[in-house]
């Protein structure tokens, strides 16, 4: 298959460390050096079970990966991005590398967001031209009128909707505030879920109630 073809920048860059290491003016161990190489591996396998989003999408196949790349999905993956996290100083290729990833992923799904609008807009765009048709067709506009003449008033009544947000959401808010771009940044989610995710408050309900 045309996949297996792919080349992954990852282990190509992990290779060259390993071949030709740079370490920064600090020379590392023997154990240093044995635990860079387990967290590049790690790297590398975690970015082989997720590099079909990308190649999908390459490939302009976007429901495929709306389908893959839900709420949930992101969110499981901020987790392991943030699991895979490393002294910065210490490491600063290594992080470099998946903070690069990290920010592909959020591109992708902020993508598929402005996607999911301009589907949005393009549904309301077609409703209103069908809508403005009536006024060019007199059979139509004179349907329109008697159907709803006697409804020009209709009884209406006003509920009060309760949104549900989950924990993590209120805690992202709470300290880094609502994002612009809509999209939250995995590894600041990713540390969130973590911290909460042996509390009772995972399990508690949030609600903000529109009045």
């Amino acid at each position: 298959m045309r996949t297996k073809s792919l080349v992954n920048p990852v282990k190509h860059t992990m290779q060259k460390l390993m071949i030709n290491p740079v370490y920064d003016n600090f020379a590392l161990e023997n154990d240093d050096c044995s635990r860079m190489n387990d967290m590049f591996i790690k790297l590398s396998n975690y970015i082989d079970s997720i590099k079909i989003l990308f190649y999908e999408y390459s490939l302009g196949n976007i429901s495929i990966v709306e389908s893959i790349l839900t709420r949930q999905t992101y969110e499981t993956i901020s987790v392991e991005f943030t699991k895979l996290s490393v002294n910065e100083e210490k490491y600063p290729k290594y992080e470099k590398l998946r903070k690069n990833y990290v920010y592909a992923i959020s591109g992708l799904y902020q993508s598929l967001l402005q996607n999911l609008n301009l589907t949005e807009l393009s549904n309301r765009l077609n409703s209103a031209i069908d809508r403005a048709s009536i006024l060019d067709d007199p059979d139509k506009l004179k349907e329109y009128i008697n159907k709803f003449k006697s409804h020009i008033f209709p009884d209406t009544s006003v509920k009060i909707i309760s949104a549900k947000i989950k924990p993590e959401y209120l805690e992202y808010i709470n300290l880094y505030g609502y994002p612009s771009s809509n999209v939250f940044e995995p590894d600041k989610l990713g540390k969130i879920i973590l911290r909460l995710k042996n509390t009772d408050i995972m399990n508690d309900n949030y609600f903000f109630c529109k009045k």
